[in-house]
């Protein structure tokens, strides 16, 4: 009977996501891995059949993190604001992991129940309500990324002040007519330019 495995796909891809933590995917190479294990890289290719298939695999997992963090908005009114600032939230702690999860293709957000929501709230079209909701995920993105960059450093307090800023300032500019808007107490200011 041939030894047991010394070294599981699960500690193998446990050591590549801690060498993601400190220094991105571009830190996990081969001899990274081994070093980290105390072997040689052979214990890595038993499991994986290359070092793409080892970084798809952090991916994944880094991927799986983000979602731990976003699952804890669940029963937050609104659940939207609350999803922007859990992925501050994973900026600040996981900033690599953040860089790997938001600079992947194919990551999808689905809107849908938020804009459901917020169309009932205010009384705005889905279209309209699409359009906030995407202008603070890009505000909220961009935060994200200036914080995992260490370009900024905000409270979680100041976030959450500077996120209801834009979704209440959206959600004016998104209205014309302010009487049927519940919460909104002062008057949406109209310009207009004299020809």
């Amino acid at each position: 009977m041939p030894p047991k495995q010394k070294y599981t796909r699960e500690v193998i891809l446990n050591a590549a996501v801690n060498l993601a933590r400190e220094g991105g995917l571009s830190a996990v190479v081969a001899r990274n891995v081994g070093k980290s294990l105390g072997c040689t890289v052979s214990p890595i290719f038993s499991y994986f059949s290359n070092m793409e298939d080892l970084q798809q695999a952090v991916k994944d997992e880094a991927l799986k993190i983000y979602q731990d963090y976003i699952q804890t908005t669940n029963g937050y009114p609104p659940s939207f604001k609350m999803n922007c600032l859990q992925m501050i939230k994973f900026a600040k702690k996981e900033p690599c992991l953040f860089e790997i999860v938001f600079s992947s293709k194919g990551l999808e957000t689905n809107f849908d129940n938020d804009i459901e929501s917020l169309s009932k709230a205010y009384n705005i079209s889905k279209a309209e309500g699409y359009s906030i909701l995407n202008s603070l995920w890009i505000q909220a993105y961009g935060i994200g990324v200036l914080t995992s960059k260490g370009i900024v450093e905000f409270s979680d307090d100041e976030i959450s002040k500077m996120l209801e800023q834009i979704y209440m300032g959206s959600i004016m500019l998104a209205k014309n007519d302010n009487d049927k808007t519940p919460g909104l107490s002062r008057p949406i200011i109209k310009v207009s330019i004299k020809k």
